[in-house]
């Protein structure tokens, strides 16, 4: 299987996919670990534990949504920015593949909007290597 290096430009829609990929994983894993402590919860008796967790998800209701489904693109940007524990630098255009960002114009300029929005959020953006013809 051909490693890809870093300095390769990635292919269309494979940073997407890692990062779901990521993701689901991440889910995955808390999915297991809550059921896990639920279902010692249930085998055990414990009513307090059952009460917490019902408190938790209560707590979270609301929260774990799309909250900013007003403006896709800054909770597409949170999300890859907390969707994975290493929080790595990636070029520009990593960035806008993995969050579908298709606003033309700004892909012509070099993506200064998406670039204000990171620098916002706090996704780290690594310089991208510009080849002059």
């Amino acid at each position: 299987m051909k490693r890809i290096r870093e300095s390769e430009p990635p292919m269309d829609g494979f940073v997407a996919h890692r990062l779901a990929v990521e993701a689901e994983a991440e889910y995955r894993h808390w999915e297991q670990l809550v059921s896990s402590i639920f279902i010692k919860a249930v085998l055990a008796h414990d009513r307090e534990k059952i009460i917490e967790l019902a408190d938790a998800a209560a707590f979270f209701k609301g929260k774990l949504s799309d909250e900013y489904a007003h403006d896709p693109i800054r909770y597409k940007l949170l999300k890859l920015n907390t969707g994975s524990l290493v929080r790595k630098a990636r070029t520009i255009k990593e960035i806008a593949t993995a969050i579908e960002y298709r606003n033309k114009e700004d892909a012509k300029a070099g993506y200064p909007n998406l670039r204000r929005l990171c620098k916002q959020i706090g996704v780290r953006v690594r310089a991208s290597q510009i080849r002059k013809k």
